[in-house]
């Protein structure tokens, strides 16, 4: 069974820099199980909070007011644009996160050693 963070109405509830990384929490995302790929096969649906960490962070723009809604975005590594990230998520190169949220303000961190990483038990939704 393969599993996918869904970015798109995601919550954020905080973002933390220490040093020169980056740690965004969000407090209720979407993670998809399925058989087949996320947009052939509906799958199972669930709220987790999740953690994208991004290191040697540069950022681009003023922080967003929290909490916000996720309504696009994604996790640009290795030249794909992941809308739905695969989990478990953890890489060595260089890669880029951008969020746009429900207030029109926006993200933009590039970094390297991205990892996403669950921190709460599932709930399931559907």
């Amino acid at each position: 069974m393969r599993t996918a963070l869904e970015l798109f109405e995601a919550r954020v509830s905080q973002i933390d820099i220490e040093d020169d990384t980056i740690r965004i929490t969000l407090s209720h995302a979407l993670v998809h199980r399925f058989v087949g790929a996320p947009e052939e096969d509906a799958g199972s649906t669930w709220s987790q909070a999740v953690e994208i960490v991004l290191h040697g962070a540069e950022i681009r723009g003023e922080y967003p007011p929290l909490p916000n809604t996720v309504t696009g975005g994604y996790l640009d590594y290795g030249g794909s644009h992941h809308e739905f990230v695969p989990l478990p998520f953890k890489r060595r190169g260089t890669a880029g996160i951008f969020l746009e949220f429900a207030d029109g303000s926006a993200l933009h961190a590039t970094g390297f050693a991205p990892s996403v990483g669950l921190l709460s038990a599932p709930v399931q939704l559907d």
